[in-house]
């Protein structure tokens, strides 16, 4: 389920698939579209990085909680009909212990996309009158970006694959169940007769909190999000100013890969860039300029088909 990405003891970088623990109920699709403006999007372009923002800084006040109420019904109902041996169903009780999770739960960030890169109810939200949205390749992996000042003592990040968000309850209690009996049967194969070291307990809950993750409220149905879903406990977050709550919001930076064994940083997986209904021609020609000068020569740049003066 984990692949190791540093030897080192108390911490590390690991990447998941999540596809090993969630049942993927519908494919991932290979683009995806990050909406943003344009201030932003020369960031990202010039740093190589996008934001990934504390789940708690999203527009669900639910998130995280909702999955996990889920989860919980679910596993009270396997557990009473379960035949797997009593050491078995005590250590999951003990993953899935609230006040533990709970501990974790601002350790999750999260990067949203859509499937589709010209969306007006995107365009209207997230974008202004310079809005842009960011095409990406799915199949190539992103990973947390963090300094070592960044990290505290027994850090541990995990960098996980896209995954579609699950609005419907049933469909949700269905990724649940399937997701616990994959977890059962791993929590089995580590076993194997040895007892499971703490660290390989706390991978297993970092597991269940990116399953949370793809999970949320049903009333948000119509956003169609996908994630790309990130745990990062013991690690200093950078902030940015917002208008909710505390005005910051708790970020991680996402970076590409070159592909190697050892996951080195490299250009973002930017596969087309579109403007927005109401961006001007000449930021369109800015923005193939700095494209150009940052090794993006191959990125397509769209104009929006979208009927809007905003």
């Amino acid at each position: 389920m984990l692949r190791p990405h540093s030897s080192l003891p108390s911490g590390g970088m690991q990447k998941v698939a999540l596809d090993d623990l969630i049942p993927p109920l519908a494919p991932v699709p290979s683009k995806v579209s990050h909406y943003t403006n344009l201030d932003a999007l020369k960031g990202i372009v010039t740093g190589h990085v996008l934001w990934a923002s504390d789940v708690y800084s999203m527009n669900d006040p639910s998130e995280i909680r909702h999955g996990f109420a889920v989860l919980k019904r679910v596993w009270c109902e396997e557990r009473a009909t379960s035949a797997e041996p009593v050491w078995l169903i005590e250590y999951v009780d003990r993953l899935l212990d609230p006040e533990r999770l709970h501990t974790l739960f601002n350790s999750i960030y999260v990067l949203s996309a859509c499937r589709k890169g010209d969306n007006l109810t995107q365009w209207r939200t997230y974008s202004g009158t310079d809005g842009w949205s960011i095409g990406l390749d799915t199949k190539r992996p992103l990973i947390s970006k963090i300094d070592d000042h960044e990290l505290e003592e027994g850090h541990f990040v995990v960098g996980a694959s896209w995954a579609r968000v699950v609005y419907k309850e049933e469909q949700q209690r269905l990724l649940c169940r399937i997701s616990i009996q994959n977890l059962m049967r791993a929590i089995r194969s580590e076993a194997d007769g040895e007892a499971i070291p703490s660290a390989r307990t706390e991978n297993f809950r970092f597991q269940i909190l990116m399953l949370l993750a793809s999970m949320k409220n049903p009333h948000y149905g119509d956003e169609r999000e996908y994630r790309s879903i990130v745990a990062a406990r013991d690690v200093v977050p950078k902030q940015r100013s917002s208008r909710r709550d505390d005005g910051k919001v708790r970020y991680l930076h996402v970076a590409g890969t070159t592909g190697g064994p050892n996951f080195e940083f490299g250009h973002l997986p930017i596969v087309e860039l579109r403007a927005g209904p109401t961006t001007s021609r000449q930021d369109l020609t800015e923005v193939r300029e700095l494209l150009d000068a940052t090794g993006y020569q191959s990125v397509h740049v769209l104009s929006s088909e979208i009927p809007w003066r905003g």
